[in-house]
């Protein structure tokens, strides 16, 4: 059960991955770690750390677009 974002990183086979996770802010890994380890929703993680699911959802995009530029085609 992982429960924060180095766990998190820490299950990735994909080395680049780990590295391009591992560039982004604190809570972008926390986002994307609640979002895609523990499936919670925008709305869920916006009340657990005390955001709007706006700046969720803008935070994931964000970290999303960088973790795609990070990695090369088919990664």
């Amino acid at each position: 059960y992982i429960q924060d974002p180095s766990q998190f990183s820490e299950s990735f086979a994909n080395e680049k991955l780990a590295i391009a996770f591992a560039s982004l802010t604190y809570k972008q890994q926390l986002i994307i770690t609640l979002c895609y380890a523990l499936c919670f929703q925008d709305n869920e993680i916006a009340r657990m750390i005390g955001v709007s699911p706006q700046s969720v959802g803008k935070t994931k995009n964000l970290a999303l677009k960088k973790l795609r530029m990070a990695l090369p085609e088919g990664g």
